[in-house]
């Protein structure tokens, strides 16, 4: 019975006779979770919103920018000018409220819009990764210290 209890989301299982304490002390790590877990839901429905104003063409701006891509290849994959994409960038960064690339990314991470999401990788591994994608390895695996250029150097 606790097994299944367990499995249908208790968060614990009290076995009789019980103190009047442990009871309480349950109901608070309920009640703290369920806050926590509210508090995230509205977070990520405040990020929605704001993703949500942002227009068509700054949302495929938006994609390109957290996949890593520079403005110059932006203008070329989608028929704009480079100040044309600067000007969208600088809107959907104002919009969406975020300071920094690295910001936007988590943003764009926690709202699940890219299909391979990276989230298991760290921000320094993220940045390699998008760079190697775009030919400029060295330079990004540089700035991850010695260690980690070797792995990385060895696996690819």
């Amino acid at each position: 019975m606790s097994v299944q209890a367990m499995k249908a989301g208790a968060i614990e299982f009290l076995t009789k006779p019980f103190r009047d304490q442990d009871l309480l002390d349950a109901i608070n790590v309920g009640l703290a979770r369920d806050r926590v877990r509210r508090d995230n839901d509205e977070a990520l429905s405040a990020l929605r919103a704001r993703f949500e104003v942002l227009t068509p063409r700054e949302r495929a701006i938006l994609i390109r920018v957290v996949e890593g891509r520079l403005n110059k290849q932006i203008a070329g994959e989608m028929g704009i000018t480079e100040t044309t994409v600067k000007v969208h960038r600088c809107n959907l960064m104002r919009k969406i409220k975020a300071a920094s690339v690295p910001e936007l990314c988590r943003m764009v991470d926690k709202l699940k819009l890219l299909p391979g999401t990276r989230a298991h990788l760290s921000s320094r591994e993220r940045k390699a990764t998008a760079a190697a994608a775009l030919g400029k390895q060295p330079y990004a695996i540089s700035k991850l210290g010695r260690s980690r250029n070797r792995e990385l150097a060895l696996s690819s």
